[in-house]
């Protein structure tokens, strides 16, 4: 083992298993994405009926063709692109998932050393230095 190698990759049995590692605090998909959005000075996310996103995620599909097919049509429709997801997000943001790290803490006596507001503070500052947010 190398200094620099954790420890819990040389766990006695972990070979070939999967494990979640993630922080204590367990919050939904659009409450991480308030918080970035917080964290980067940007309104929250608009709260919509599900039947209204599913017409918004069907009306795109012709305009998101054309844009594949046409880049230079995207500025004609700017944001509105951006605020109907498809099909395949609605379905993974409608997901009620939740990642327990009580096997990784039992076999490999991990624990979790960044909160969720840290690790925002940390992402935010990488965005910022990449010029991704301003």
């Amino acid at each position: 083992m190398s200094p620099t190698s954790p420890p819990a990759l040389f766990a006695p049995g972990a070979a070939g298993q999967a494990f979640n590692v993630n922080g204590a605090e367990q919050i939904t998909w659009n409450a991480w994405f308030e918080r970035l959005a917080g964290a980067i000075g940007r309104p929250g996310l608009p709260v919509l009926p599900r039947g209204r996103l599913h017409q918004r995620s069907l009306a795109a599909l012709p305009v998101k063709a054309l844009v594949r097919a046409l880049p230079a049509a995207r500025p004609w429709f700017g944001n509105w692109l951006l605020c109907a997801p498809a099909a395949s997000e609605l379905a993974l943001y409608a997901r009620a998932a939740t990642y327990p790290t009580d096997k990784a803490q039992q076999q490999l006596g991990w624990s979790p050393a960044v909160s969720i507001a840290e690790g925002l503070a940390s992402s935010v500052a990488w965005l910022r230095a990449e010029g991704v947010v301003q």
